[in-house]
Parts: structure tokens; sequence; C-alpha cells
């Protein structure tokens, strides 16, 4: 099988399964609060990737960063990991998983627009007109947002690009010196004594019901620790080494599709007019913002 046909199957599959944990993760915060799943997410997750990356020959006193790069995992682990994802969850618990993950598929966009102000790298009227495109559409769906919760859960999921751009920004300052799998461990392990605290304090104050565990609070939790969370970013980096990051980045749309569609079916969420022209916008943004744009190194998104 060629190279790009094994990449385009990677790619298929990770944004696919990225657009289904937005589903799924309503059925886990049933029971389970978001920043209390994010503790275990990442908990799991780091534990999982941690023995893919010692099974396929790495060592353990390679997971180690020089001093002065401590500052930057830190960033990464804290703003990108913890803040993001965080944001992340806690906006798909406020709002219908179709809206969180739409606004989540600005992240190539939102770093272009991110990187220009921290790496004072200077844009393109190809890279403006995408940025515009996709605010506008976040702007025209926020806009016609009625509920409190649902706009509450818009503008946390829009924190959460704005959080994991300026991490995936960061990383480009130390990519090149540690293994994307080390720094990816190691931002999940500092994600998780970060979510540890607030993990407690919201199963004191709301204690989980094991009584109410359903068969798909199981698979759903699972599934997103396990396939979400361990094999997608396997899959995606399997997809990087193959094919260019800007080409990767051309699949971001197909998350708020699958999203949108297991949504409507799972969920009994209902999309308006109004959502698919923004929606439009946005997919537009991305794709015309990645099409010929190349190098741009990003963390694979939660």
């Amino acid at each position: 099988m060629h190279n790009h046909t094994k990449a385009y199957i990677y790619l298929l599959l990770t944004t696919a399964i990225w657009g289904s944990m937005y589903v799924f993760s309503k059925y886990v915060f049933v029971l389970l609060p978001p920043m209390a799943f994010l503790f275990y997410r990442f908990l799991f997750g780091g534990t999982i990737l941690l023995g893919v990356y010692l099974f396929r020959g790495g060592k353990l006193k390679n997971i180690r960063v020089k001093k002065p790069d401590i500052k930057y995992i830190l960033l990464i682990g804290l703003v990108g990991y913890f803040l993001g994802i965080g944001f992340q969850l806690l906006g798909t618990d406020y709002c219908d998983a179709s809206l969180a993950s739409l606004i989540n598929s600005t992240n190539p966009v939102i770093i272009i627009l991110i990187a220009m102000f921290i790496l004072k790298e200077k844009a393109n009227k190809r890279q403006i007109f995408s940025v515009f495109c996709a605010l506008a559409g976040t702007v025209l769906i926020i806009g016609q947002i009625n509920g409190s919760d649902s706009l509450l859960g818009a503008i946390l999921s829009c924190g959460a690009v704005i959080f994991w751009s300026y991490g995936s920004v960061m990383v480009r300052f130390i990519s090149e010196k540690y293994d994307v799998m080390v720094i990816t461990i190691l931002c999940m392990f500092i994600c998780a004594i970060a979510a540890f605290p607030f993990s407690v304090y919201q199963q004191v104050v709301d204690p989980m019901d094991f009584a109410a565990i359903s068969p798909m609070f199981v698979f759903s939790f699972l599934f997103i620790v396990i396939i979400s969370t361990g094999l997608s970013f396997i899959l995606w980096n399997k997809a990087l080494s193959l094919v260019p990051a800007a080409t990767c980045s051309m699949f971001y749309p197909i998350q708020p599709l699958v999203s949108a569609l297991l949504g409507i079916l799972l969920l009994g969420e209902q999309l308006s007019l109004t959502f698919v022209l923004g929606g439009a916008l946005i997919i537009f943004g991305v794709l015309f913002s990645v099409v010929r744009i190349g190098g741009i190194k990003k963390l694979p998104n939660a």
C-alpha cells in the first residue's frame, strides 16, 4: 500500500475518533464531572502511551528535559493540556457536542493567528482570509445561540481553542530537541497532576453513583481513554511521518462532521441553518488555510 494511502487511512480514523469523542463525552459526564474525567483520562492515557513508548524500545532515562526547557514543557502541559483540554471538556458539557467540535476544529487557523504574535511570523493574504472566515463562522454561530448554558459552553470551547493553539505554538520551541511522544507523555502527566485537586473537589461535592454505571458509560470512558487518547495519537504520528503537517491539517473538518452526525443519531441534537452556514465558513477557512501551507508542527487534538 502506498505511503500516502496509509497516511490518509490513519488521518480518517484519527479525525473520526476525535469527532466521536465529543459525543461519547456526554455519556461520561452523566456520572463523572469534567475535571474528574480530565484527571483519569490523562493519568490512564499517559500510562498507556508510556507503555507503548517502552514497548517500542524507548528508555525511561530518555524521558527527561534539560533545565532551560522545563518551563516550555510546563507551559505546554498546563496551558495546552490542562487549560486547553479542560476547557474543551467543560465546553462539551455545557453545549451540544456538534457545536463544541465545530468550534474546536478552528485550531489550525487560530494557530496561525497566535504564531503571528508569539513567533512574529508574517501572515500572507491567504492566511488572513482563512482566519477571517473561521472567526466569522464562529461569531455567526455563537450569535444565534439561545440559552445561557449553551453560550457558556461555546465561550469555554473558544477558550479551549486559544489555550490549545498557544500550547501547539510553544511546542515549536522544543519539538526538534525531544521526541514528540516524550513531550506528550510528560504533558499528560503534568495535566493529570494539575487536574487532581479539582477532580477530588468535584467528586467530594458530587460523588459518583456507582450503582448507576451503565454499559454505555463504561464503553465511552474506555473509548476516550484508550482509543481517543492513546491510539489516535499513535495514528496521528504515523500519518505525520508519511505526509506533511499541512496535509494532515486538511482532515480537521472531519471532526465536526462526525460529531454532528453522531450527535443527531445518538443524542437527538438538531442543526439549524445558521449552524450549517457558520460551519461551512469554518470548514472552508480551515481547508483554505492548510492546502498550501506547510511546516506547521502541532500537538495532536484530544
